[in-house]
Formats: C-alpha cells, structure tokens, sequence
C-alpha cells in the first residue's frame, strides 16, 4: 500500500551528514588510512574550496592496486608468488586520489532538491553515492543508494531501522 504524500520527499530529509572527506591531492595510502579509521567504505574527494570533485571507495582502491595483467587475466592471480598482494598494495601507496577517484562532473545536488533528483543521477552516472550543498554551496552531506532505497520503503510502508546519522 502507498502512502500519498502531498509534497516532494526531498533530499535533506534523506541525506546523511556523518561524510568524510579527502582532499584531491592525497594519496591512496591517505585514502586507505581514512577508510580504515573512520570505519568507511567511501569518501567525498574535495578540492582547496571544500568543493566535493570526486568519490573514491574501497572498490576503487581494490581495482587500482591490481596489476593491469591480472585484471585482463584474473585466473593469473592463483599462479602469483608470494607476496605478490604487498607488491601490488606497496606499489599504490603514492598513487594519488585524483587519477583513481570516479570525477563527479559537478554532480551534485542541494539539499532542497526532490530525492528523485539524487536518484536519477546516481542511477545515470552510476555513483554509489551523491555530495549535497547547501544554497551557500557548502558540502554538508551525501545521498547514498541505501539512503534511496530506505525511502522507497518507506513510501510502501516497509519498515527499517535508519542508518544512524
């Protein structure tokens, strides 16, 4: 059963504001280190202004630090020597966040916009989650796809505990 509401669901009713951010000139070892001890998966890559550029997740880390003959090649991997994934981990440290982060294009959402919106364009750019501004232009959270499956179950009356934020 839907529940008609009679305005827009709109993003900052969704977003979450626990984000974290790296800056566009840190490396992928500052990446790893911030995932590990802020206990995520993902980061908002911001420019010198705060401004959100691109997102880099742990998937993207995973993909990077791959050799390019084994990711044309996985069934390589089962032949490699040890100490092959030190290599690999080792040899990614200095690669800088810029050249492994998805670029966002200015993607980006206000916190007034319908949750359709931030929808519509994760799912066309194919980003696990969407930076929302404020009308200052001030990064002040994100829209993630759990975010906009949790409110479609909320319109079909399906219950579930919310992410805390």
């Amino acid at each position: 059963m839907l529940i008609f509401r009679k305005k827009h669901m709109l993003v900052k009713d969704h977003l979450r504001k626990n984000i974290v951010t790296i800056q566009q000139d840190a490396t992928f070892r500052d990446a790893l280190e911030i995932m590990v001890t802020k206990k995520t998966n993902g980061l908002i890559v911001i420019d010198n202004d705060s401004h959100p550029v691109g997102i880099i997740d742990s998937f993207l880390l995973i993909r990077n630090m791959i050799p390019p003959y084994l990711r044309e090649n996985p069934n390589l991997a089962q032949f490699e020597p040890e100490g092959v994934f030190y290599k690999a981990v080792s040899a990614s440290l200095n690669k800088p966040v810029i050249e492994m982060m998805d670029d966002l294009h200015g993607v980006c959402v206000k916190e007034n916009d319908p949750l359709i919106l931030a929808a519509t364009l994760a799912s066309k750019h194919g980003f696990r989650y969407i930076p929302v501004e404020n009308k200052n232009c001030e990064l002040i959270g994100l829209v993630s796809r759990t975010d906009v499956k949790r409110a479609m179950a909320q319109l079909v009356n399906i219950k579930d505990d919310p992410v805390i934020k």
